[in-house]
C-alpha cells in the first residue's frame, strides 16, 4: 500500500473541524516547569478559578491512589496533600482529557488509560535516574497526542491504518505507508503550535511504537 502523496501534517491540521487550542491553564502549568520560584499557593489559586478542572482534580485527589483515607474538599487541601509537582501533573492530565473528545469509533477512554499507564511506568523509572519524575510523567502522558488528531482529521485513513495493523504492520509503519508521516510528527507540530519547550517537543517526537491503538466499535 503506497502513501497518499497529497497528505502531509499541514493537510491534517487543515482537515480538523476545530484546530486544537491549548487551554490557558494547561499552558500555564507547562510553563511553570521552568519557573523555579513559583509558589504552591499561586498554583492552587489559579486552578481554583477553573471549576471544571477543580472538580476533576478533586476527584483524582480523592481516588484510592492519593486519598489514603483523608478526604480532600478544596484545591488548597489538594495542594498541601499532594505537593506542587503531583498537583500540576493532575491538572495537566485533567486539562488534556477535558480538551479532547471521542472521535468516530476510536476508543478514547482506552487511549487515555494506556497513556496514563505509560506515564506512570515512565515516572517510576525516572525516579531511579536524575530526571524529574513529574516532567517525565507529563511528557509520557503527551507522547501519543498526535494519534488523537489523526483519528479526528483523517478517519478514513485511520481505518486503513487499523486494517494494516491488524495484518501485522506496526503503527508507525502503517501510518507512513498511508500518510507519509506518523503520530509523532503530528504531536511535534502540535507542540510548536502550543509553544511547548524543546523538552516536551523532543519527548513527543520520539518514535517509540510500543502501543497499538485500533478503532473499536
Amino acid at each position: 500500500m503506497t502513501g497518499s502523496h497529497n497528505v502531509n501534517v499541514e493537510y491534517l491540521f487543515s482537515k480538523l473541524k476545530q484546530p486544537p487550542v491549548i487551554p490557558q491553564l494547561l499552558q500555564e502549568m507547562i510553563t511553570s516547569f521552568n519557573q523555579t520560584n513559583i509558589g504552591l499557593d499561586k498554583i492552587a489559586s489559579r486552578i481554583a478559578m477553573d471549576p471544571v478542572i477543580t472538580a476533576k482534580v478533586l476527584k483524582m485527589a480523592n481516588s484510592v491512589a492519593y486519598s489514603r483515607g483523608q478526604h480532600v474538599e478544596s484545591i488548597e487541601q489538594a495542594a498541601i496533600k499532594l505537593g506542587l509537582n503531583k498537583l500540576r501533573s493532575l491538572v495537566i492530565a485533567s486539562s488534556l482529557v477535558n480538551n479532547f473528545k471521542r472521535e468516530n469509533d476510536f476508543d478514547i477512554s482506552e487511549f487515555w488509560r494506556n497513556s496514563f499507564q505509560v506515564a506512570q511506568i515512565a515516572k517510576s523509572i525516572a525516579k531511579q535516574t536524575r530526571l524529574d519524575p513529574e516532567i517525565v510523567f507529563t511528557c509520557s502522558l503527551l507522547h501519543n497526542i498526535g494519534e488523537l488528531l489523526i483519528q479526528s482529521a483523517l478517519p478514513e485513513e485511520a481505518s486503513l491504518i487499523a486494517l494494516s495493523q491488524a495484518q501485522g504492520q506496526s503503527r508507525i509503519e502503517a501510518q507512513h505507508a498511508i500518510l507519509n508521516f506518523d503520530f509523532t510528527d503530528v504531536g511535534l507540530e502540535l507542540t510548536k503550535q502550543w509553544n511547548f519547550t524543546d523538552t516536551f517537543s523532543k519527548a513527543i517526537h520520539q518514535k517509540i511504537d510500543q502501543h497499538t491503538y485500533k478503532n473499536t466499535s
